[in-house]
């Protein structure tokens, strides 16, 4: 197995692969992962494809064996973006951010997103809001006064 093929396993990807080797299954992926089992089997089928082998056991299997090795796999890699970081840039646009999107950017699951967030609202470095036109939740940055 290369380097360059396993840089093509996506971070999410690899936490599903990682969640499947430990549970033995994909409601047990999913639940580990707050996630349903439909985004578990489609992130495994698609590193299946990215890693070369023909469905998400072998996947799991080879993706297990490269970790096993002293391999370390994509999801494991320094350079992600903390998750506050990411909260604070989304939070600093004029409409503010929702945890949807905090999660797509972080690469996260929504409830991880839920979570961080929850913990700023409660610090108030971030502010909870309604959007005024459909009434979704959102979430803006605190403005510090100096």
């Amino acid at each position: 197995m290369t380097t360059r093929a396993r840089a093509h396993v996506t971070p999410a990807q690899g936490r599903v692969l990682d969640a499947l080797a430990r549970t033995g299954t994909t409601k047990g992926a999913a639940k580990v992962l707050g996630v349903s089992p439909r985004t578990v089997e489609m992130h495994a089928s698609t590193a299946a494809f990215r890693l070369g082998v023909r469905n998400r056991l072998l996947a799991v299997l080879k993706w297990d064996r490269l970790v096993r090795a002293g391999e370390k796999p994509v999801s494991h890699q320094a350079g992600r973006t903390p998750l506050a970081t990411t909260i604070y840039r989304l939070a600093a646009r004029p409409e503010g951010t929702t945890s949807s999107e905090v999660a797509v950017a972080a690469d996260v699951t929504v409830s991880e997103a839920n979570s961080r967030l929850g913990q700023l609202v409660r610090s108030g470095k971030v502010r909870r809001g309604e959007h005024k036109r459909n009434g979704r939740i959102v979430f803006h940055l605190v403005e510090e006064s100096s």
